[in-house]
């Protein structure tokens, strides 16, 4: 009567570990013979398909089923937000790209001055900055791909391989710093390497690998492995019609938008709020982190994401009307 009720640890009562196989790994393991193949592991440490065909229904009561299905999870129950984050991570970085482009648009240049600002003194280098949105999405996307990929997907690429992709991801980075270097110091840094090299080159190559690196978080599918199973064939004409929906709407959006966050700047100025972009780096220490600065950081950061949250919201109005 009682043996088949439900026993637990106190621990494990309101969440199983992450790495805990459930009946979802059970049915993708069986459904995959090669992976049935490869991982089902006898008491002696023999597989059970190496014994004749004869032999392997007796000698399932000898499968160590631990051992067999250490390795089979695809996906870890993680009870955090990097699960939400590995799933939308593209629309997340999609709206947060836009948005920042969208500020630095809007807000208007500051007034020439001597000292470098935090953000830049001219609009390109103030452009520029926004590139370093995607290796730092990059970082917080192999991150949350770690934390929630079982370690049948996990990816064990080669030290070389890693070490490229790292240098890869950097790029936006390290033109950034050249960029910043050489609007501190002028063009006769790069003068002493050639003539012919100017502050505007270097902006274009850190343009050139920031929209390379997007492109790839945007289009590249962020798997390991091969997929279980193919992907459905859609329509050429029916991804035509999305590709075209999605056009109209972003760019509907990213031209509405202008005016909102236009009057989100306004508010800031009326209300006298510090911005950090906007501040010398040569006065930023003296009072950093003062009263005055804390709240004025406080509210600015609530104004920004208030701002954002408001600004992705609408694109779900949109999904949900057309699609």
């Amino acid at each position: 009567a009682g043996r088949d009720q439900k026993k637990e640890h106190d621990a494990l009562k309101k969440f199983m570990p992450a790495d805990c196989v459930n009946y979802d790994d059970w049915n993708e393991f069986f459904c995959e013979p090669r992976r049935l193949v490869k991982s089902l592991v006898l008491t002696d440490r023999t597989k059970l398909f190496d014994k004749p065909p004869g032999q392997r229904f007796a000698q399932l009561r000898n499968v160590d089923w631990q051992t067999s299905l250490k390795s089979v999870k695809t996906h870890r129950e993680v009870h955090s937000l990097w699960g939400l984050f590995a799933s939308i991570h593209r629309v997340f970085f999609l709206h947060l790209m836009m948005y920042l482009l969208t500020l630095v648009a809007v807000v208007p240049a500051p007034p020439e001055s001597s000292y470098i600002r935090l953000a830049g003194n001219s609009t390109p280098v103030r452009l520029s900055a926004v590139g370093l949105l995607v290796p730092l999405h990059a970082a917080c996307w192999k991150l949350a791909s770690w934390f929630t990929a079982g370690r049948s997907v996990r990816c064990c690429r080669h030290m070389a391989i890693n070490a490229l992709l790292f240098i890869l991801w950097s790029l936006p980075i390290a033109t950034y710093a050249v960029l910043r270097y050489v609007e501190a110091f002028g063009d006769t840094v790069l003068h002493r390497l050639h003539s012919r090299l100017s502050m505007w080159m270097v902006v274009v190559v850190h343009v050139f690998v920031s929209v390379f690196g997007a492109l790839v978080i945007l289009c590249v599918p962020g798997t390991s492995s091969k997929p279980q199973w193919n992907m459905t064939r859609v329509p050429f004409k029916s991804t035509v019609l999305r590709w075209l929906f999605w056009l109209i709407v972003l760019s509907l959006k990213a031209r509405l938008s202008l005016n909102a966050v236009s009057a989100l700047d306004t508010a800031m100025d009326e209300l006298m709020i510090s911005r950090p972009g906007k501040e010398s780096l040569r006065d930023l220490p003296q009072y950093a982190f003062s009263p005055q600065w804390d709240k004025d950081m406080i509210e600015w950061s609530i104004l920004m994401f208030t701002g954002f949250l408001l600004y992705i919201s609408d694109t779900q109005f949109w999904f949900s009307l057309g699609c």
